[in-house]
């Protein structure tokens, strides 16, 4: 059995900021502070500690399927679908490039620093890119009270109805 590879090094420390920025230009920043996680971007806000820690520890698993020997462009690096950069306790920092899904649609090509192209878990990857659709906002904001409105009823009739046989 072949070892497992993960994407991101393990000898960096622990992961101190996340930024996920897609290609439309969508961006999502945590940055884990003194007092815990902040949400940097789309807004500057206290983050969901367990949300922001969820992503970070989901970064860290990611599994390298395989390494592959093919023009960048090709399968979608030359202008990826997302850029994630990862900050590290030790002060260094990862930029990843995913490019497009693998034809068997269960990993994606993606391209570090060094430009080496690798096939990572596509199931792994979407949890981590579900940070763009769903921020770790702390609170979600709470509606305020709507005035209670009446339901109106229809007027009582004055006469019991009666049915009337036709000939």
């Amino acid at each position: 059995i072949a070892p497992v590879e993960f994407l991101l090094p393990a000898n960096q420390g622990v992961i101190t900021s996340l930024l996920i920025e897609s290609r439309e230009g969508e961006r999502v920043r945590v940055v884990r502070g003194a007092d815990g996680w902040v949400l940097v971007q789309p807004l500057e806000a206290e983050a969901d500690p367990a949300s922001a820690e969820a992503a970070a520890s989901q970064a860290t698993a990611l599994t390298v399927l395989s390494r592959v020997e093919v023009d960048p462009d090709v399968v979608g690096l030359k202008s990826p679908m997302y850029i994630i950069k990862v900050g590290f306790s030790s002060g260094k920092s990862t930029i990843i490039k995913i490019g497009d899904a693998t034809p068997t649609d269960t990993g994606y090509y993606v391209s570090k620093e060094d430009g080496s192209v690798l096939v990572i878990d596509k199931y792994g990857m979407d949890a981590l890119l579900n940070l763009l659709l769903y921020p770790p906002f702390l609170e979600t904001p709470t509606p305020s009270p709507v005035p209670s409105t009446k339901t109106p009823t229809p007027p009582t009739a004055s006469e019991t109805p009666t049915v009337t046989k036709m000939p």
